[in-house]
Parts: structure tokens; C-alpha cells; sequence
């Protein structure tokens, strides 16, 4: 369930998709699992942004690289971040929900 609510579906969604009652989907479903997802990125996600195909906007080392994560994120498109290593749609919409917390979003495939 934390996945599907990670990943943006709705309570109703989430009961026809398990065969459940959307009662026990609002029971079940860690609440406090959701804020987590948006004010901090899992090791996994800023693993990709550390060391992806935009890590060198940031700069050099890794230290100057966290210090601009929002436009390293932000040079991504949808597709680009799903193409880098263990990046699926959970963690792509972490960044994605990470970066709209702090204004900004991923680039538009047509803005390259």
C-alpha cells in the first residue's frame, strides 16, 4: 500500500487494485510513511542524483554536489531519471514530490 500511495493513487484506487475495502486501505495505509517520502530522499534517490548524468552541475565532489540537488533534480526529465540505475517510478515521483516541496520540478522533454 505505501508504494501505491507513494506513487499517487488515490484510497479508491488502491482497494480495486487489491481487492480490498477502501476502509481497511485507509487503515492499513501508513500515514506518516507519506510525509517522510517528501521532506527527505531516500539513499536511493540521492545515490542517482550524486552520481547521474547531471551530478556535475553540482560540481566536483560530493559535498558541492548536495549542496545543489534541487538543480541537479531539476535537469532531469520523467524518462531521464527513470533510465538511471535503480530508479523506478517510486523513487523517480519521490524526487519529483522532493522537488515540488522546494518549488522547482523535473524539465519537460520538450524544454531540451
Amino acid at each position: 500500500m505505501a508504494v501505491l500511495r507513494a506513487v499517487g493513487l488515490g484510497v479508491r484506487e488502491i482497494a480495486e487494485r487489491l481487492d480490498i475495502e477502501e476502509h481497511d486501505v485507509r487503515v492499513f495505509s501508513p500515514k506518516p510513511q507519506e510525509n517522510v517520502l517528501r521532506r527527505r530522499l531516500s539513499r536511493r534517490a540521492l545515490n542517482a542524483l550524486l552520481q547521474g548524468r547531471h551530478a556535475s552541475i553540482g560540481g566536483r565532489t560530493v559535498a558541492k554536489r548536495s549542496r545543489h540537488l534541487v538543480e541537479i533534480a531539476s535537469a532531469y526529465t520523467w524518462d531521464e531519471l527513470l533510465s538511471e540505475p535503480g530508479v523506478g517510478s517510486v523513487t523517480a515521483n519521490q524526487i519529483r514530490l522532493w522537488l515540488e516541496e522546494r518549488r522547482s520540478h523535473l524539465r519537460n522533454a520538450i524544454e531540451q
